[in-house]
């Protein structure tokens, strides 16, 4: 019978939507949507860039690189390993930066020397 749903009992729960794209994490809003636009723009680059890979592996298998043939590539475990210490160089490389410890500047400092003239508009 085609279409019937099992009575065994599972698991699963209707899914329940969180708020948390309206969540204010860091200090302002602005931020916060940039911060979820450049992640957003490096998890499509990694994917691109898997693509890339596997499409370049069936090249070397002399098989067109199809999006059928991309999505049913099966990497081997000695690619899936190197795929995911590329991955790691990648996330390392391009959002490390979001872990440094940032420095509030509140604006240009320019060392002055004892009875030199103030500075002026120019």
């Amino acid at each position: 019978m085609a279409g019937k749903v099992s009575d065994k009992p599972h698991s699963a729960t209707d899914f329940v939507k969180s708020d948390y794209d309206k969540a204010l994490i860091l200090d302002s809003v602005h931020a916060d949507n940039m911060m979820a636009a450049m992640m957003n723009l490096a998890a499509e680059l990694w994917v691109v860039r898997r693509r890339l890979m596997i499409s370049e592996k069936l090249a070397d298998q002399k098989v067109f690189a199809t999006a059928e043939a991309i999505d049913a590539y099966k990497p081997t475990k000695e690619e899936t390993a190197a795929w995911k210490q590329e991955r790691d160089v990648f996330i390392d490389r391009t959002l490390s930066v979001l872990t440094r410890r940032a420095v509030k500047l509140e604006g240009a400092r320019i060392p002055m020397q004892r009875n030199s003239p103030p500075l002026t508009n120019v």
